[in-house]
């Protein structure tokens, strides 16, 4: 019987051991020893790095990117057993397109957790996400020893891995010196690992662009010209999002990017990836002066499934926050457990709030710090700002009395000198309507009586400070110096003319009887 239960517990923690897995497939064996909530990345091209999947109710599932940074990556590597926890966070399926299965979304952790689903999140499969936006990780895997002897007898390996660097670095070096007379061709018989290179350094600006395979003229896939031999190529789609489509749009004169395609919808599964892991910041002014990781003969994750494509728009709305309204409308409040039921279901306060002994009747008349403000936001652009999803699919609110059409169109956070988060940053469904409009512009949004909901061009939707949920819990933040940013579509779930107006960032003073918000200017979320 012993020896029985030293097995059963050894088939367990080989069942539960970290893993790096490239594909989707299990066995009927693999399902019924996986336990639930294991971890695994799939997609990456080391151990350490992928899309970051989670077991559950006997399914593999992939976790949206809304939400993800440093906290959530470095729970993700450390159940791994990477003790040095995450080198980077990444967003945009960077290592190939999700499953269809989404089980989590907006994950917010702090950074005390164990594992990643004791941190909160919006509930097994509720989600507003897609296969385009799979999160990820590369974790640190640089071993901490605790003896000398370890460290000796890990030598040769360092010294391997030492080697390999040298000589990728070496080759990147005379990469950049030779780069004007080195030959395409040479490049493209081989696969070039770039660390994140501009493309001018290689195509000398010479590279053609194109879209092809759409509708009409403003869709289709991405393709690239560079050598006659080679003909046209593609560009593996991991990590392609609406910042790389924007520089598409722009350098094509097809005006502004509605969305970035992560598919072979627009075809191109026989043609040949050129680029992979194509990084912009959205304001270039062309393809060649984004970073590239990997350039020449590309393996694309899940080759032909994974082409970048972009639809481009002529109109695009354009939200900016108003700053005064902010600066001149904030204060503190101190409320009453009692008074915040609603707020509790909607997951406005921190976690403390959360872990109150309940079984004690004065929990009631425990109060919580709120710090209160108006978020006023106007769209400037040049088309309506609708919600993405569809009307059928919006969440009643009780609390409220009416249905909220984004799960997340704002955030809330405070900041430190060194930018870490200190309040928990409040994700804020809001009903999308025109309160006020400008000139002869009649308002066509409300949301009372599931009515349509959106912000019209010169339009306002103001969510005033005595509104539920209107707030950051601060309850457990200490007084000091500290940044405010408050960001509508923070996730860019919906495209706009321009993202670098969508947050601001104030100069905040806290010192325990007062609030001062000062300085804010606009920045992109």
């Amino acid at each position: 019987d012993c020896e029985l239960i030293r097995r059963v517990a050894a088939s367990r923690s080989t069942a539960v051991s970290i893993r790096n897995i490239r594909g989707h497939r299990s066995t009927r064996r693999g399902r019924a020893s996986t336990r639930e909530g294991t971890l695994r990345l799939v997609g990456g091209q080391s151990r350490n790095e992928g899309n970051v999947e989670i077991y559950h109710a006997g399914k593999w599932g992939s976790i949206c990117d809304d939400e993800w940074d440093l906290n959530e990556a470095n729970i993700v590597c450390k159940s791994l057993r990477y003790e040095l926890g995450a080198l980077r966070a990444t967003v945009n399926s960077e290592f190939g397109r999700g499953r269809k299965l989404i089980w989590m979304d907006n994950v917010y952790c702090n950074g005390n957790e164990t594992h990643l689903h004791h941190c909160p999140f919006d509930g097994w499969r509720m989600h507003d996400c897609n296969a385009d936006e799979a999160a990820g990780v590369v974790c640190n895997n640089m071993k901490i020893f605790t003896s000398f002897s370890d460290r000796q007898n890990d030598n040769s390996i360092s010294n391997e891995i030492d080697e390999i660097e040298s000589k990728k670095a070496k080759e990147r070096r005379n990469m950049n010196e030779n780069s004007k007379t080195a030959s395409i061709k040479q490049i493209l018989k081989s696969s070039l690992i770039l660390s994140d290179s501009k493309l001018s350094i290689l195509t000398n600006d010479k590279l053609k662009l194109r879209i092809a395979g759409g509708r009409h003229k403003l869709e289709g896939r991405v393709e690239l010209y560079i050598d006659k031999e080679f003909g046209w190529g593609v560009i593996c789609a991991n990590g392609w999002g609406i910042f790389e489509a924007m520089v598409v749009c722009r350098q094509l004169g097809l005006g502004h990017a509605e969305h970035a395609v992560q598919s072979p919808y627009f075809g191109g599964q026989n043609m040949s990836y050129i680029l992979n892991g194509v990084k912009c910041r959205g304001h270039e002014a062309s393809l060649q002066e984004c970073t590239v990781h990997e350039f020449g003969s590309v393996t694309c994750s899940r080759n032909h499934h994974n082409i970048a494509g972009v639809i481009c728009a002529k109109e695009l709305p354009d939200l900016v926050l108003d700053a005064n309204e902010l600066e001149s409308s904030i204060y503190l409040e101190d409320r009453q457990m009692v008074m915040l039921q609603c707020a509790m279901e909607e997951n406005c306060l921190s976690t403390s709030a959360y872990s109150i002994n309940f079984n004690d009747f004065s929990w009631l008349y425990e109060t919580r710090r709120l710090l209160r403000f108006t978020a006023r936001t106007a769209n400037l652009g040049t088309a309506d700002f609708r919600p993405f999803l569809p009307k059928h699919v919006w969440q009643w609110h009780a609390c409220h009395r009416h249905y909220h059409s984004m799960e997340v169109f704002a955030h809330f956070d405070i900041l430190n000198s060194e930018g870490k988060r200190v309040a928990e940053g409040h994700k804020a469904s809001f009903c999308l309507e025109d309160n006020s409009c400008v000139d002869d512009i009649k308002p066509k949004y409300k949301c009372a009586n599931y009515g349509d909901q959106g912000i019209s061009v010169g339009c306002t939707d103001t969510y005033l400070h005595n509104i539920d949920c209107q707030w950051i819990d601060i309850t457990d933040m200490p007084p000091g110096m500290y940044h405010l940013k408050i960001s509508v579509n923070p996730e860019f779930k919906i495209a706009e003319l321009n993202y670098d107006n969508n947050a601001v960032i104030c100069s905040f003073l806290y010192n325990s009887v007062s609030a001062r918000v000062w300085n804010c200017t606009s920045t992109r979320p």
